[in-house]
């Protein structure tokens, strides 16, 4: 019995140290200005299915930007977006700040990929910046190429080249906002109904209090949760999660 209960825990924390791989589907939108948001999942979706299945519509993308605070979920759209892509065998690029891979977008290599998915553009150094101006250019240019690009701020705020905030206006634009910790909640708790998942009211807050983690990373600890509880057959309590999390907080 000792070792099942050490197995279980060492099981548990390998649960727990897993954040969920991000996608369209475990992503959660804000309340706030819902009707954009819907808009904008709407649009991912519709490309991931035209990626899916050439002979659905093809939503004909150009550029796509997305700003937001942190914890917005900008990142997570993107690198859901960078699955999605390679999964279907889509060419597809993901850049960030200090990437490697900005050295080699040259003229050369700029048509390699079909797909650019660049995060937090507000902070490229200037040499990025250009390599960036070209990818936009091309993407005007080329119906094919599609860019998604993400930054903290709309784009007439950013501290970038006049030209790249202008091909960037040209495209088509919208504001994630953070959840609240009541719709975080509501999430949690939805997700836990539909798994037949029960425990008491104040798990949720606790969690979200305690453990600094994104959304779909809390979900995934909801079920990590509720399988050790199955295999322990312990109740989910507040007491139960402390317990359980009292190394790794």
């Amino acid at each position: 019995m000792i070792g099942m209960t050490s197995k279980n825990s060492q099981q548990f924390t390998l649960d727990i140290l897993v954040s969920p791989e991000p996608s369209l589907s475990n992503f959660v939108l804000s309340k706030k200005d819902k009707k954009s948001n819907l808009e904008l999942m709407g649009l991912l979706k519709s490309l991931v299915h035209f990626w899916e299945n050439p002979s659905n519509p093809n939503p004909e993308l150009e550029i796509i930007y997305i700003w937001g605070p942190t914890g917005s979920g900008k990142t997570h759209l993107l690198k859901a977006l960078t699955h999605s892509a390679i999964e279907n065998e889509v060419s597809t690029c993901y850049l960030e700040p200090g990437s490697t891979l900005w050295s080699y977008l040259d003229y050369g290599n700029m048509l390699v990929h079909k797909v650019y998915l660049i995060d937090n553009v507000d902070h490229l150094k200037e040499n990025e910046q250009k390599s960036f101006f070209r990818l936009l250019i091309e993407a005007k240019e080329d119906e094919d190429i599609l860019i998604v690009a993400t930054g903290s701020q709309a784009v007439k705020s950013l501290s970038l080249r006049s030209d790249i905030a202008s091909r960037l206006s040209s495209g088509i634009n919208f504001e994630l906002h953070t959840l609240h910790d009541d719709e975080k909640i509501k999430a949690i708790n939805e997700f836990a109904s539909a798994r037949g998942i029960t425990f008491p009211s104040d798990i949720a807050p606790w969690l979200i209090e305690h453990f600094h983690r994104d959304l779909p990373s809390l979900i995934s600890l909801i079920e990590a949760l509720d399988h050790h509880s199955l295999q322990t057959k312990k109740s989910i309590t507040l007491a139960f999660v402390r317990d359980l999390l009292k190394n790794k907080i």
